[in-house]
Parts: C-alpha cells; sequence; structure tokens
C-alpha cells in the first residue's frame, strides 16, 4: 500500500512519473527487498497449503502474488533471481508437488506483472500523462565487483571487529554477505558461514518429501543466495525477520534430538546461552554510548549527517582517532 500510496501521489499531485526512491517511503526500496527475501518461501508455502486444502485459495494466491509484483515494480532483479531460481529449484526437488507449485508460480507471476503493468506503469503514465513510460529498466547498477576489491584489500584473518566497515573502506556495504562476515569476524567465522550454507542446502535437496523442511530451508537460502549481491544481513529488520526464520530453521531439527540432551548438558546449555546474550547486550548498550557521546560532541557542528548505513562522507560516525587507526591497516595508507 504505501508503495502505491507514493506512485499515485506523485502521478496525481506533482504530475511525473516516479523513481523507484520515489515509490516508497524508505531510504532505499531495496531495504524492502530484503525484507521481501525472508518472506518469498513462506507466503508460498501458505498459498500451497491453501491449494493442497481447498481453503483460502484466492486469498492466499493475491498475498503472494502482490509480494512476486513489488519485484517488478522495485525492478529488484537480485531478488527476482534468487526468488524464481529458488522456487523453480524446489520444482524439480519435489516430484509430489511439482504441478501445484509451478501452477501458483504461473498464476502469481502473471497477476502480479498485470498489477505492476495496470497500477504502476506504463497503463497510469499513459492515461493520466499521456505518453508510454514505465519506470524503466536497470541496465546500469553500483560497481560491485570494485566494492568487493576494496573489501578484499582491507580484509585481514582475524576480522576487524562488528561496526568498522564503514570506517575502514569509504562503503557503506560490501553487497556481499560472505565478504562483510569475513570483514568483521575474519576467515573463520566466514568459513562457518559458508559451511552452515552448504548444510542448509543439502538438508534442502535430501528432505524432498517434507514441504515443512524445503519451506524452512528455502526461508534461508533465497535470502541467502540475494546477500551475495545485496546488503541482506547488515540492516535491521533484514535481520530481525532472518533470526526469526533461522530460529525457526533450527528448531524443526532440534524437536528431534531435545530428548537426547541430558539435564546436566541442558543447564549448561542454558547457562552459555545467558551469558551470549549478557555479552550481546553489554555490547550492543557500549556502541549506543559510544553513538550518543559522538552525536553530543556533533550538536555544534553544521554538517548534517547521515544514518551510518547510508553515509556520504567517510568515516563520519567513526571517532576519529579510532578512525584514523583502523585507516593505516587498509593499503592505501602513505605509511
Amino acid at each position: 500500500m504505501s508503495t502505491l500510496f507514493g506512485f499515485w501521489l506523485s502521478i496525481l499531485k506533482f504530475k511525473e512519473l516516479p523513481d523507484y526512491y520515489d515509490t516508497i517511503g524508505f531510504v532505499n526500496p531495496r531495504m524492502v527487498n530484503q525484507i521481501q527475501s525472508w518472506i518469498m518461501a513462506p507466503t508460498l508455502y501458505y498459498a500451497l497449503i491453501s491449494k493442497i486444502r481447498g481453503n483460502k485459495k484466492t486469498l492466499s494466491l493475491i498475498i503472494l502474488s502482490l509480494q512476486i509484483s513489488l519485484i517488478f515494480i522495485l525492478d529488484a532483479r537480485g531478488l527476482g533471481v534468487a526468488t524464481f531460481c529458488g522456487i523453480l529449484l524446489w520444482v524439480v526437488v519435489n516430484k509430489k508437488y511439482r504441478k501445484e507449485i509451478s501452477i501458483i508460480l504461473l498464476k502469481s507471476t502473471i497477476i502480479g506483472i498485470l498489477i505492476k503493468v495496470i497500477l504502476f506503469a506504463p497503463f497510469p503514465s499513459y492515461v493520466i500523462l499521456g505518453d508510454i513510460e514505465n519506470l524503466g529498466f536497470r541496465t546500469m547498477t553500483q560497481d560491485r565487483i570494485t566494492n568487493w576489491i576494496t573489501t578484499i584489500e582491507y580484509m585481514n584473518f582475524w576480522g576487524h571487529g562488528s561496526d568498522s566497515f564503514p570506517c575502514i573502506t569509504n562503503l557503506t556495504t560490501p553487497h556481499n554477505s560472505i565478504l562483510l562476515v569475513a570483514f568483521n569476524w575474519g576467515g573463520i567465522a566466514a568459513l562457518v558461514f559458508c559451511i552452515w550454507n552448504i548444510q542448509v542446502f543439502i538438508r534442502f535437496i535430501q528432505n524432498n518429501h517434507s514441504l515443512k523442511i524445503n519451506t524452512l530451508c528455502l526461508t534461508i537460502l533465497i535470502p541467502m543466495a540475494y546477500s551475495l549481491i545485496s546488503g541482506v544481513i547488515v540492516y535491521p529488520l533484514s535481520q530481525l525477520l532472518g533470526l526469526i526464520g533461522t530460529a525457526t530453521y533450527f528448531s524443526l531439527f532440534l524437536k528431534d534430538t531435545g530428548s537426547l540432551i541430558k539435564p546436566r548438558m541442558y543447564k549448561y546449555s542454558q547457562l552459555i546461552m545467558a551469558s551470549i546474550c549478557i555479552l550481546i547486550i553489554s555490547t550492543s548498550l557500549l556502541v549506543i554510548k559510544e553513538r550518543i557521546d559522538s552525536n553530543l560532541n556533533r550538536a555544534s557542528l553544521d554538517t548534517i549527517y547521515s544514518p551510518q548505513f547510508w553515509l556520504e562522507e567517510k568515516g563520519e560516525h567513526c571517532k576519529e582517532d579510532t578512525y584514523k587507526q583502523l585507516l593505516k591497516l587498509g593499503p592505501h595508507s602513505n605509511d
């Protein structure tokens, strides 16, 4: 609805066709697409279950169609490739419901395209503005390869720690989840991250008879595929949905092994989990305190600072001394 409202407001009031950044109320429309990536598989699962059971088939199909329409409306090429490849892989793997998944995907895609054409572009621009235009098809994008090369140049085996990337590289995000994990937490963490994703993929292939397992695996695989060219694991709302999806994935497999855990070990595991939570909360509070102090110091300045996830100037949210020290670690230092 926010996308539709922003689009038609621009059409009716300003008599112009908005671009992707004017269509919605986010700094970057990709933030919406990153959130979408975590709910595409559950939405398809809801449509599939509704079709099998014969309940609310129309409602579930409309919900899925709206999700797919946003891919075309916002020209989310990365999300589109990740979503359709993931669903087509599900069609190949799951022989039992191959026909149902294919029909649902075909119908929702056609409806999604029609929603985009009729409610957004090019039909509204022809009726109201008098010419046939489109939101356009992006043929250019940010230089991802340059970002990746720069990230690798500043990388070290042990990592620089969380929140250090924009302070060191003058980039907002490497647009690659593996490189981001390696940059922040080092090579070992990146290796574990890759192994986990491979394990999810293998489990998806092996459990082709279970719709629930397929859905939970695909809930992780689609955003992880999208994260190879986007900042899916960077932004808070996407992280929240990622935590929910990952926790649900693990909970499904822990149900079968929970009875095997001895009471004493279970007690220790709770203690370890509580310690980790306290550590995360403490470090988060420390970062918040540092940012508040930095903002108070900048209160007298005329410069307008942007949020850290959308930097305009190098190191503007970093402590000056820390920033200078970290910069020396990079390959472009003159020292």
